[in-house]
């Protein structure tokens, strides 16, 4: 008998309102979103200026390897100046990439991997506000008699999942899970890039 590692992942909508006119739209999405966004933003901009502040010290006490040191202070410079600029600007989209997965193990789990919300425009005259996050679930399926009944034996939730793999428990590098998530994060990032057009600017 064989035992499985389960990986799902699910995109859900909590979020999906059509207004008439871009106003009403933009004050919805300040009011659902604006407070999760600063404080998101906030913490960006905490971790990067704490990262410059260890930077500085190194550059400080030691000049080996200076070069180095300066140029990833440059490279946080950058994102830290971005940050302002996106502060200052008048935000229609914002996406959070979550990154739990990375200290996952081969245990039964539920995480969020991704959230995204945005204001899109639907046709001339009318906007939709849309929230959508992408679920990740994991399980193992133990004492599977025959390979090709894996499936029959996983719960119903599991079964309709939009994305799955499954992996042999007993030879399943970690890794190889991983990087199947990293994969569909990306592809979902690649699908929600796809509709700029529609995106309000």
């Amino acid at each position: 008998m064989m035992n499985y590692f389960c990986v799902a992942i699910n995109k859900e909508i909590l979020d999906n309102k059509v207004f008439l006119n871009k106003e009403d739209a933009i004050t919805y999405f300040k009011e659902r979103f604006g407070e999760d966004i600063d404080n998101e933003i906030m913490e960006k901009e905490q971790k990067i200026r704490r990262t410059m502040e260890r930077y500085d010290k190194k550059l400080e006490n030691s000049k080996e390897q200076s070069e180095i040191i300066d140029t990833r202070r440059q490279k946080k410079q950058v994102e830290l100046d971005e940050i302002h600029r996106i502060k200052k600007s008048q935000l229609y989209e914002y996406v959070w990439k979550f990154d739990d997965y990375k200290n996952m193990t081969l245990e039964p789990s539920k995480f969020v991997l991704l959230r995204i919300c945005a204001i899109y425009m639907i046709g001339n005259e009318k906007y939709k506000v849309v929230e959508e996050v992408h679920k990740v679930t994991t399980d193992m399926v133990q004492d599977v008699v025959e390979q090709k009944k894996v499936f029959e034996t996983l719960p119903q939730a599991l079964q309709q999942a939009q994305q799955m793999n499954l992996y042999p428990l007993q030879d399943t590098d970690i890794a190889k899970v991983k990087k199947f998530i990293i994969k569909v994060r990306q592809q979902a990032l690649r699908e929600y890039n796809s509709n700029l057009r529609r995106k309000m600017k």
